[in-house]
């Protein structure tokens, strides 16, 4: 689950200026609802224009859409459930958005992941791992995130997305 919603958020927010896995917060990306009822999370960026780094704003081509047509691979289902695995304490807004995950975890425990943030090397190694594990060819690095994602047929991203649900 978790390698899933660091490929869909790589992947929708990744070109967007200013965003880095690394450092990303719980509240940096939040759970929005359209007129019409269509679910969707924004990343909003932190506006550092008045010296304080306090105020949001939100940017439109900082979204990814729920596809209710295919909830096997809609990206808010996938992070409502990262939500609720998340140990309440890990659910206000500084907290860190990636988590480490429990040693060992019954997958009907509430709470896989522990309130401890995701190391570095690990998130940095993620696109690698899954690549290999796929057997998808080529140098695939977190150097540049967004590109090794998008240099992907639809087909390899679509074969990643089975791959994080093995992982």
């Amino acid at each position: 689950l978790l390698n899933l919603v660091w490929l869909n958020n790589t992947k929708a927010f990744g070109h967007c200026a200013g965003f880095h896995s690394s450092t990303l917060k719980w509240g940096d990306i939040r759970l929005h609802v359209t007129e019409t009822g269509l679910e969707y999370l924004e990343w909003e960026i932190i506006d550092n224009s008045d010296g304080q780094g306090k105020s949001r704003r939100a940017g439109t081509e900082c979204r990814i859409y729920a596809t209710p047509h295919s909830p096997q691979t809609c990206p808010v289902q996938d992070y409502k459930e990262y939500a609720q695995r998340r140990p309440p304490a890990m659910r206000y807004e500084d907290a860190p958005f990636y988590l480490s995950i429990k040693p060992v975890c019954n997958l009907a425990a509430l709470y896989w992941y522990n309130s401890q943030s995701l190391g570095k090397n690990k998130l940095s190694k993620m696109v690698k791992t899954m690549c290999e594990k796929g057997n998808i060819p080529g140098r695939k690095t977190n150097f540049s995130v967004y590109q090794s994602c998008s240099s992907l047929s639809e087909a390899q991203s679509n074969q990643l997305g089975l791959i994080c649900n093995n992982l």
